[in-house]
């Protein structure tokens, strides 16, 4: 369909494999970073699992429940970070460097609250939600308040996403955006929650 209707991307098939050793390098110098952050990230997200799942099965199934959950808010965040990863690239690009800072600050405004309307709606349906899963009513009521307090910290993952995904990678830094996530999993989150079940018993 591309060569059909002669896209931009329809170059001679010479020309699409005319690539140098450098232009390799210079393209795993950028995505390695990603590569690596993602997958430090799932097992972060492992790691947290194993942690709630000392805790018993009935805390497993609460921590399931609320992720599935959140995850459908955050839906609507990771589409907002991807357009303002195309749209601070193609300004960056054209060379408007100035234009891309300013738009990068008006953004962050706006999935700020974004991420505030998601929080409070989030809220609201922290008790109705999980009436739609089979739980038990322990399992119900730690559910409800995991939502209450995960509500809170939206608008704050928001802007966060959007440092990362929508800003930094925009700009080709993914390797800064891989140490701040990595950190903040690793050096930060996933201690706590071991510390929290294990040492505090929370």
């Amino acid at each position: 369909i591309v060569y059909k209707r002669k896209g931009a991307v329809a170059a001679p098939i010479k020309v699409l494999f005319s690539y140098s050793m450098s232009d390799i390098k210079r393209f795993f110098q950028t995505c390695l970073p990603v590569i690596l952050n993602e997958v430090f990230w799932s097992l972060g997200m492992t790691a947290y699992k194993v942690a709630y799942a000392k805790l018993g099965t009935q805390v497993i199934a609460s921590v399931n429940v609320s992720q599935a959950i959140e995850h459908l808010f955050f839906v609507v965040l990771i589409g907002v970070s991807n357009a303002a990863a195309i749209m601070l690239g193609n300004k960056i690009g054209e060379g408007k460097l100035e234009r891309a800072q300013k738009d990068a600050i008006r953004l962050l405004k706006i999935v700020f609250f974004v991420g505030i309307f998601m929080g409070i709606g989030l809220y609201t349906l922290s008790s109705t939600i999980p009436k739609i899963f089979s739980l038990s009513p322990y399992v119900y009521d730690i559910t409800s308040h995991s939502l209450r307090l995960l509500s809170f910290l939206i608008p704050v993952k928001a802007f966060s996403m959007m440092i990362v995904v929508g800003i930094l990678r925009s700009g080709g830094d993914t390797r800064y955006a891989m140490f701040t996530e990595t950190t903040g999993v690793w050096g930060i989150g996933v201690p706590l929650a071991f510390l929290g079940v294990l040492v505090f018993h929370l």
